[in-house]
């Protein structure tokens, strides 16, 4: 009893030091971009949220429209992707338990991006990119092919993880096979969607936060409260079924969950890699690997370490902007090099 009320306990003390954490690099990225807005002028701001300490404060149109309009959404977006792919990702590697698995094994990502491809190639883009209709394109996209992953593994009436696996490959190859056959027919039209292929924020506002973000926070909240199912998943799907649970059902639920987090994730940002891959792996050289912890701790480094990329993307060579799926590869693949090289030290990929 002392021993679980001492993991609660630090649970909870780590939980509120991510989550200071996370406030701080969220106020950080209010100030710093392209034009720097002064420290007091953003934290004044934030208080005129509290007129019963602060009502004395008038902000600019200029600079409110930069911290509410512009920094402020793509903020809460980058944070919400981060913590939902990084989620997803640990996800993926506790129902297929391979630490190499991340949430565009299935092809969700192929999916999307043959999805967008195809209504830029048959709708206006006047019509298509109001960004809601991109949103909605890629979602579907990815939807359908987990959605022919099952079938495919229901039809084979296999319950083997590799033929999913296998069938997501498939699917994804003829996915991006299509989407580049598109692009070379279409040529002219192909920069449209690079932003999206290549992942970017510079088109997130409010209005397209509030329609994906419930979504991925749903799922965050769901997957949340499943770890010690996850924990019981590792020791094998025989072996789970003596301690009741239908490994199984448990398998598609929460692969289901995880995968319909990841469209929205592409829907919102585009097509985003390394996070979900190299995040889990962090958090469990940092924490261990109690999937009960590594859930949530995962959803607060994986806000922090993209919104920290999305500071970068937009500040390095400011005023263009770096894509934001170029730089996390630029950083997770060191990161993820690195966890190859203490591999040996009682760390185990």
């Amino acid at each position: 009893m002392l021993k679980i009320k001492n993991q609660f306990t630090n649970m909870l003390l780590t939980s509120t030091i991510l989550f200071l954490t996370l406030l701080v690099v969220i106020f950080f990225s209010l100030i710093i971009g392209v034009t720097d807005i002064p420290v007091i002028i953003v934290a004044k701001s934030l208080m005129s949220f509290f007129p019963f300490i602060f009502n004395d404060f008038i902000i600019s149109d200029n600079w409110h429209q930069i911290i509410y309009e512009i920094r402020f959404p793509r903020i809460v977006a980058a944070g919400i992707v981060g913590a939902g792919l990084s989620c997803a990702g640990l996800t993926y590697q506790g129902v297929f338990r391979n630490h190499l698995a991340d949430p565009y094994l299935l092809g969700i990502a192929s999916g999307s991006a043959l999805a967008v491809t195809i209504a830029n190639y048959f709708i206006p883009a006047t019509t298509l990119f109001s960004f809601l209709w991109v949103q909605l394109f890629a979602f579907f996209g990815g939807l359908i092919v987990i959605c022919c992953v099952y079938f495919i593994s229901f039809f084979t009436l296999s319950r083997n993880f590799s033929t999913v696996i296998l069938a997501g490959i498939a699917l994804s190859s003829l996915c991006t096979a299509l989407t580049f056959f598109l692009l070379m027919i279409q040529s002219e039209k192909s920069l449209s969607i690079l932003s999206f292929l290549f992942g970017s924020f510079n088109t997130v506002d409010w209005e397209v936060v509030v329609y994906a973000s419930p979504i991925i926070l749903c799922g965050i909240f769901f997957l949340s409260f499943y770890g010690r199912t996850l924990n019981i998943l590792q020791i094998g799907l025989e072996e789970s079924k003596t301690l009741g649970i239908d490994a199984h059902k448990m398998n598609v639920i929460l692969i289901f969950v995880a995968s319909i987090m990841t469209c929205s994730a592409v829907a919102l940002a585009g097509i985003i890699g390394f996070v979900g891959l190299v995040i889990p792996h962090l958090c469990r050289l940092l924490f261990g690997n109690d999937y009960q912890r590594l859930i949530i701790f995962s959803g607060f480094i994986g806000a922090i370490f993209l919104i920290l990329v999305d500071d970068s993307v937009r500040t390095v060579i400011a005023p263009q902007e770096i894509p934001i799926g170029a730089m996390t590869a630029l950083v997770g693949s060191p990161l993820f090099i690195y966890f190859l090289v203490i591999k040996k030290r009682n760390y185990d990929l």
